[in-house]
């Protein structure tokens, strides 16, 4: 989307990272096997070789942000905040990722079902 967004990883996830980068001699975060940056279609490429193998039927990296928001609001995280965490202008964009799947709509009725 050509925006800035501000990440909030804490400290030691990024220095486990960075270590791990320094003592195996890796330049980039996303590099080919010879070394060299990769471009958005091998990142593309290669994460779908990886949904593939876990079995993960969507492509991109789109669902990385789709299953950050959704995780973010079924833990009850504020919209609002999930908004602001996902760069949304709109609060209709990120009611996108509130809709529940299938499972979500079966745990919700069985617990409500508990109570009546």
């Amino acid at each position: 989307g050509d925006k800035e967004r501000t990440l909030y990883i804490p400290k030691v996830y990024i220095q486990k990272e960075l270590l791990y980068y320094i003592n195996n001699g890796i330049n980039y975060i996303a590099s080919t096997k010879s070394g060299k940056v990769m471009d958005g279609s091998q990142i593309y490429r290669f994460l779908n070789k990886i949904y593939k193998k876990i079995g993960i039927k969507y492509s991109g990296a789109h669902i990385l942000r789709h299953t950050f928001a959704k995780s973010m609001l079924a833990k009850d995280v504020n919209i609002v905040t999930v908004k602001e965490l996902l760069g949304h202008a709109s609060i209709q964009t990120t009611m996108i990722y509130t809709n529940p799947n299938q499972k979500e709509v079966q745990k919700a009725y069985l617990n409500a079902i508990k109570y009546l």
